[in-house]
């Protein structure tokens, strides 16, 4: 019982310094305060809760789009491997000039023949050369512009089978896939 009385000792001391009256008046009216505080600060953190939310809403809507590799088809023919790659957007709006950069690895036989937009993502626009590929064959660097939201497709012709690096400033790391 004393060790209680000891707890309560500094509660007493606060309610008897701020309000009037009786001990147990002067109590009450402290724990009515402190459970004011309570609510208060429940409504407060549900409120901080909503906007963080919110903000974080607003964050992810304020951050570039990405593209993601959702198909790479690849199809044979007597002039070795034509390579479909198609991205998917993660924002449905237009994207603008868009570069990307298919690399094959060093000392691999193979080489990139060609590598060009196609109308299955949408219609685009580009200069007459739209890609540039090395000497080498081993590096090829593709511009265009979709005219409207689409995802972008695009087609890579190899010279035969080869593990292929593709990447683009909306793709945040590059992908690797093996063109067989």
């Amino acid at each position: 019982m004393q060790r209680l009385e000891t707890q309560l000792a500094p509660f007493k001391t606060i309610a008897l310094e701020r309000y009037t009256g009786p001990e147990n008046e002067a109590l009450a009216k402290l724990a009515s305060q402190i459970q004011l505080l309570q609510d208060l600060d429940a409504q407060k953190t549900v409120k901080i809760e909503s906007l963080q939310k919110e903000l974080d809403k607003t964050s992810a809507q304020a951050e570039p789009p990405t593209l993601t590799l959702i198909s790479h088809d690849v199809v044979t023919n007597e002039n070795g491997l034509t390579v479909t790659l198609r991205f998917e957007p993660s924002k449905n709006q237009p994207l603008g000039a868009l570069q990307f950069i298919a690399q094959l690895p060093i000392g691999s036989n193979e080489k990139i023949i060609s590598f060009s937009p196609t109308l299955g993502g949408g219609a685009y626009e580009s200069s007459d050369k739209p890609s540039i590929i090395t000497n080498e064959g081993k590096v090829a660097r593709l511009t265009y512009s979709l005219m409207a939201v689409g995802y972008p497709t695009m087609e890579l012709k190899l010279s035969g089978p080869s593990p292929v690096q593709v990447s683009g400033e909306y793709i945040p790391a590059p992908i690797v896939f093996e063109a067989k």
